[in-house]
């Protein structure tokens, strides 16, 4: 791999001797890609996330992305930018394989991949108890819920209409007995 010399001769019947000679450049190394962001398992909705490259390749000829396993491949000419919103839409939920493809003058292809998650689901909220209507006095109401959400962040209730936001973990607890004072 680098500079190659190549030295022609020629030699004549006198015994003459001609040359010339070409400097060429070898590259037999396939480019080297660095994913800096997207990180494996990152979190994404609707908005097609950023992404960030470390190139090592001076002679890049093609640069393209894909998220369909082929099927559609998308060029890019900056290193960080964002996946193309139109292509982002088409997926669903899941887990989405973002591979760069970076391709230089001399053919050699590199590529690198992350796994990323999109997720556009609603998270379901099931509420068992209190139940709709029920009458409570001075203490304040246990609750026991059901919540499907693979990618839970936050949780919390309010008993004044968004004012406090009280956080919870889990499933079940009792409403903070101050704020139901």
């Amino acid at each position: 791999n680098g500079t190659v010399k190549i030295t022609f001769y020629i030699n004549d019947t006198t015994g003459n001797l001609g040359s010339d000679e070409v400097i060429i450049n070898k590259d037999i190394e396939a480019p080297q890609i660095t994913i800096n962001s997207p990180t494996s398992s990152d979190n994404f909705a609707y908005s097609a996330p950023a992404f960030n490259l470390n190139i090592l390749e001076g002679n890049i000829d093609t640069t393209w992305y894909t998220i369909d396993e082929g099927l559609t491949k998308i060029t890019f000419v900056r290193f960080s930018w964002s996946i193309n919103q139109s292509e982002w839409d088409k997926k669903g939920s899941g887990t989405v394989k973002i591979i760069f493809y970076i391709n230089d003058t001399a053919g050699n292809l590199g590529s690198d991949e992350v796994i990323i998650n999109k997720d556009v689901e609603v998270p379901q909220i099931t509420i068992y108890s209190p139940a709709s209507s029920e009458n409570f006095a001075n203490f304040a109401p246990v609750f026991s819920l059901n919540i499907l959400e693979a990618n839970l962040d936050t949780s919390w209730y309010t008993i004044d209409d968004g004012i406090t936001n009280i956080p919870f973990i889990g499933f079940s607890g009792s409403i903070d007995q101050s704020e139901w004072d």
